[in-house]
């Protein structure tokens, strides 16, 4: 049976939401810093402004990759052996996790005790790298994140707008009190009425296996 999400039960205390990206601000075409006028006596003494680089153009379009990879540096991450990355501990039986609504903020997709048996596995400690594998689904026309709760969010990715079967692996260390964890939204859908969202073939594996061939038997 497939979870539905639920509120964020009252007496779980959680972080506020957290941004795992930032957009950078773009120059003010109104303002800039005019060089100095040229002294008539000494010009050689004028230094010239530096040239400003042009903003970058922010990326367009529906998401069209088969892959999408966590925020966090995976390429700086321990490399596990190649077995640790073909034992799923991702809980048996969990199914995808679906909901059609307005999606609201601080969620919860599955609760602590649904993830009993993957906070029990060895090495699910603070601090202790792992890597997420699952795929997408999303009629909302924007990115979401979701993240596990605790310690400021971990092992978060995002599902871009529009998304349709996309895998996404993210990869990173385990957070504070993550033993009391439960897979939850960090921001909610802002179009009006519902939307339909799901997330399926889950897979936790112990390390940084992004580079790894993954099995898909979740």
């Amino acid at each position: 049976q497939s979870p539905t999400l639920a509120p964020l039960p009252s007496q779980v205390p959680s972080p506020p939401p957290t941004h795992l990206w930032s957009a950078s601000p773009s120059p003010d075409p109104t303002h800039s810093e005019a060089p100095s006028p040229a002294p008539t006596r000494r010009p050689d003494r004028v230094p010239s402004p530096p040239p400003s680089a042009p903003p970058s153009a922010p990326p367009s379009g529906p998401p069209s990759a088969s892959l999408a990879t966590s925020p966090v540096q995976a390429t700086q991450l321990p490399i596990p052996s190649p077995e640790e990355c073909l034992v799923n501990r991702w809980p048996k039986g969990m199914g995808k996790a679906r909901t059609r609504s307005t999606l609201p903020a601080k969620s919860v997709v599955y609760t602590n005790p649904q993830l009993a048996d993957l906070v029990a596995s060895e090495g699910w400690q603070e601090g202790q790298v792992w890597t997420l594998r699952l795929r997408a689904w999303s009629t909302c026309s924007h990115t979401l994140t979701f993240g596990f709760a605790h310690g400021g969010g971990f092992l978060t990715f995002r599902v871009p707008g529009g998304a349709e079967g996309l895998k996404i692996v993210a990869a990173g260390a385990l957070g504070h009190e993550c033993e009391l964890t439960f897979l939850r939204t960090f921001d909610s859908c802002l179009d009006a009425g519902p939307v339909e969202l799901t997330l399926a073939q889950f897979g936790a594996f112990r390390g940084n296996c992004t580079d790894a061939e993954l099995p898909e038997d979740a």
